[in-house]
């Protein structure tokens, strides 16, 4: 068309078809030179918007003749009810009455009036008609200008195709003629899964390969332009969703406890392993849903049933549960990281007021925090120890209401929690240590000190102790 010739030579089909062939830049046009400053893409985008600029001028033009046209038709004059033959007829009629006898001038005068009324409906009949020909008129002059706008719109379209070809190819780093397309057959009722909420699947697949991707809603195509590799990795992307299917396996419910616990990565580290596969975890009716390509989906599969969990459990007393769970579950969520375990602690329904504490993970895990959670309830065990002292010492420390005893047993606390032993970091309410004096004690024996502590820092207050008897002793002597 007139309108596009000046850009004929670099967006028409037979261009585009040039550019397809081209073996350097593909634009149908010389190969610049280092020298050369002519860039078909800033051209492309030059022409596209003066191409839109003038689009929008010819839309202003049909929309100024459009509100033109809708006020000839609003001040349309009235048609006479009888047609323009049969008013002439009546003229002449009214004429040859007129002429063809002799009258009273008063009678002439009446008809000579009724023959300019039916004259001037005859003119209301011709401009009615010149009026019909404005309308009509106008009405050409618009479909002319929304024939040009048809054109300019077929214009804007190729000037976009061969610009978008040109700007993938730039992106991509290839010139026109290495892009190539490929097609994907994708089943009807999938597209939406592909399309993505306003696009966004395939938007993300055009960003991540660097490609164009068109979809044919009616035939079920999937259309990928780009250069080869990007077009084969963008057919990979794209088959992963058109080849999908949904799988559900039913594990047990300790698995799914493991694998939805902070304290394991199980589930995330399958989820890095298979990136292609979407996986959702059923909670509620233990079970993992799965959904990507059958040989991907098969091999997620596979991770699942490789995981072996157990379970194990172990009755907790008394004040087991503080030193297990320690201060804010300090301790509990200490064991879990350590060892990648979940631990569930439960009280029971029953007269001795205990709990069961329930160990989740693999095996060898599980067996590893077990046998931590042992060995800290086994330090943490109330004991006692006995030393015999003079009776002079315990008449010392008792004096004052106990102040000696109290503040040796202060000492001996500070002391033990200086050691840093195992114990005095992870003992609910500190691992404290305590003396009293036996009064069961036969007369006329040794006083009898009794040490209370827990197993891990008893060791270490009984030495304290013996030191300080050794030092009593040393000084009465």
């Amino acid at each position: 068309s007139p309108l596009f010739a000046s850009i004929e030579s670099s967006t028409s089909p037979r261009y585009l078809a040039t550019m397809n062939s081209s073996p350097d830049l593909g634009i149908g046009l010389p190969t610049p030179t280092p020298t050369d400053t002519f860039d078909l893409g800033n051209k492309l985008t030059q022409r596209l918007q003066d191409h839109i600029a003038d689009r929008a001028r010819t839309q202003h033009r049909i929309d100024l003749a459009t509100t033109q046209l809708q006020n000839l038709f609003k001040s349309a004059p009235k048609r006479p009810r009888d047609s323009k033959i049969a008013l002439r007829e009546k003229v002449r009629k009214l004429e040859r009455d007129r002429t063809s006898r002799s009258l009273p001038l008063s009678q002439e005068k009446a008809l000579i009036r009724q023959i300019d009324g039916v004259q001037k409906q005859i003119r209301m009949h011709d401009d009615v008609e010149r009026h019909q020909e404005l309308i009509r008129r106008k009405k050409a002059e618009i479909e002319s200008v929304k024939d040009a706008l048809r054109t300019t719109n077929a214009n804007i379209s190729e000037i976009e195709e061969a610009l978008s070809k040109v700007e993938l190819a730039k992106r991509l780093g290839c010139s026109v003629s290495d892009l190539i397309n490929r097609e994907v057959d994708c089943p009807v009722e999938k597209l939406g899964r592909v399309i993505g909420k306003h696009g966004a699947t395939i938007k993300a697949i055009e960003e991540k390969v660097g490609v164009h991707i068109d979809v044919d809603k009616i035939h079920g195509k999937i259309h990928v332009r780009g250069n080869e590799s990007a077009a084969e990795e963008a057919v990979k992307e794209l088959e992963n969703l058109t080849l999908a299917v949904d799988e559900e396996i039913e594990v047990s419910a300790e698995l799914i406890t493991y694998l939805l616990s902070q304290h394991s990565d199980i589930l995330s580290k399958i989820k890095d392993d298979n990136p292609d596969v979407f996986i959702n975890v059923l909670a509620k009716i233990t079970r993992i849903h799965m959904r990507g390509h059958p040989a991907k989906v098969s091999k997620a599969k596979s991770d699942f049933h490789s995981v072996q969990v157990v379970s194990k459990t172990r009755t907790l007393t008394g004040r087991e549960v503080a030193i297990v769970v320690g201060k804010t579950g300090s301790t509990i969520n200490s064991i879990s990281d350590k060892h990648s375990v979940v631990i569930e602690v439960s009280r029971d329904h029953s007269e001795d007021d205990s709990s069961t504490l329930r160990i989740i993970g693999q095996s060898a895990s599980v067996d590893s925090a077990i046998a931590e959670v042992d060995t800290l309830l086994h330090q943490n065990e109330d004991v006692e120890e006995v030393l015999l002292v003079d009776p002079m010492m315990k008449n010392q420390l008792l004096n004052n209401s106990g102040a000696g005893i109290k503040e040796f047993q202060n000492s001996l606390y500070n002391a033990v929690l200086d050691s840093g032993s195992e114990a005095a970091s992870g003992v609910a309410g500190g691992g404290g240590v305590f003396l009293v004096f036996d009064r069961n004690t036969a007369k006329g024996a040794p006083p009898a000190l009794v040490i209370k502590s827990v197993r891990a820092n008893m060791e270490r207050a009984k030495n304290l102790v013996s030191k300080k008897i050794d030092e009593f002793n040393s000084n009465i002597t």
